[in-house]
């Protein structure tokens, strides 16, 4: 067990952060690019991460955060081209991925690429890799005394194991995913986090952010705190992407229950539940977004919210509402895009079983039933 008192981060894994630009691009990036041009390859070498980001921000409530993704250097191939690693996060090259893309409404699916026009560039970062921690308990002794403050940091780390972790008492996030590659968080018990945001202690149980990417997240349960699980921007760069949520519990959340902010993206929630929530059961304002066999029960307001743009793409399949005081699925207006559901189930709730803003196009709902409904 490791207590902490009026201490800003308990346990700090972080191996750095995301510096300064270390080239610019002289050519766009695009979706699925193995490779990069760029202005100079001086000081890069085989084996670096880097943020790729230009200045547009995914989400238009945090405009200060622009879109971004690491990468890995395969090889550098000249003075001003370089090689990307496409496969695993630790692998050399195998299995094509490539660029993976930022927020752009003017492209088909709403991720396009990198623009020299909007100052597409790579900057630095320092991943420290192999760090666990594993069986602990990580308690806060003065709720309220800080502000920001986080239970276990694993920021710019790659690889890194959290198992069997309680965390409980924070001034803001239980665990924190700053810039992290390639996380597994399982078993973990977080529970009665400082929900302040007005001294800045939003009690995230566990908070991913900016280049994050590849997280899995299992068998976890969450209680009396802001967000079970968010996603989130970063002022350097990034968008959490490809993150699988898996066999969660929420109780008795203040927010809803499993989230993710307008950055987001290539994100699965399945077999997660929602019990108690003190707003939803389920909110995304992300893109890429699917919940699979998920469930929300008693939500004091919609168990599925798909809250409002840069939402895009999301999938709700096979997921049940019980007993909510609201609408068991509401799409927010202003333009949302793609929401594919099918097999929905709602058995009471206060509301309409499903309720859909103006300004939307392309959703579609199949084989779903209602009862008990307004």
């Amino acid at each position: 067990k490791i207590i902490g008192n009026s201490v800003t981060t308990i346990i700090d894994l972080d191996g750095g952060s995301v510096g300064s630009t270390v080239t610019t691009l002289t050519a766009n990036a695009a979706v699925g690019a193995a490779t990069l041009t760029v202005a100079s390859t001086t000081g890069i070498t085989a084996g670096d991460w880097l943020m790729l980001l230009d200045d547009r921000a995914p989400d238009p409530d945090k405009p200060t955060r622009p879109g971004g993704e690491l990468v890995k250097i395969f090889s550098v191939d000249s003075g001003t081209a370089l090689t990307l690693v496409t496969s695993s996060p630790t692998a050399t090259q195998g299995d094509y991925r490539g660029v993976g893309g930022t927020f752009d409404d003017t492209a088909m699916d709403g991720i396009g690429a990198y623009l020299t026009s909007s100052n597409a560039r790579l900057a630095a970062v320092t991943l420290a890799e192999g760090a666990s921690v594993k069986s602990l308990s990580v308690i806060n002794a003065t709720p309220g005394s800080v502000a920001n403050g986080v239970g276990i940091s694993a920021g710019a780390t790659l690889n890194a194991q959290i198992i069997d972790v309680e965390v409980s008492g924070i001034d803001g996030a239980g665990i924190n995913l700053g810039h992290a590659v390639g996380t597994k968080i399982t078993g973990c018990d977080i529970h009665d986090l400082v929900d302040d945001s007005v001294n800045n202690r939003l009690g995230y149980g566990i908070n991913i952010a900016g280049g994050a990417s590849d997280i899995i997240i299992s068998d976890c349960t969450f209680a009396r705190l802001r967000h079970g699980i968010t996603t989130d921007g970063h002022a350097n760069g990034g968008i959490p992407r490809r993150i699988t949520v898996s066999d969660c519990r929420a109780f008795q959340t203040h927010h809803s229950s499993f989230d993710t902010h307008g950055a987001g993206l290539d994100i699965t929630f399945s077999n997660c539940v929602s019990v108690d929530s003190e707003e939803y059961g389920f909110s995304v304002r992300g893109r890429r977004v699917a919940f699979r066999n998920c469930e929300a029960v008693r939500p004091d307001s919609y168990g599925f919210n798909v809250s409002t743009v840069p939402a895009r793409r999301i999938i709700i399949d096979s997921c049940t509402v019980r007993d909510g005081n609201s609408a068991g699925l509401r799409v927010g207006g202003d333009g949302i895009i793609d929401v594919y559901v099918s097999n929905f189930f709602v058995d009471g709730c206060g509301g309409n079983g499903v309720l859909l803003g103006y300004g939307n196009t392309r959703q579609v709902i199949v084989n779903s039933r209602f009862f008990n409904i307004g």
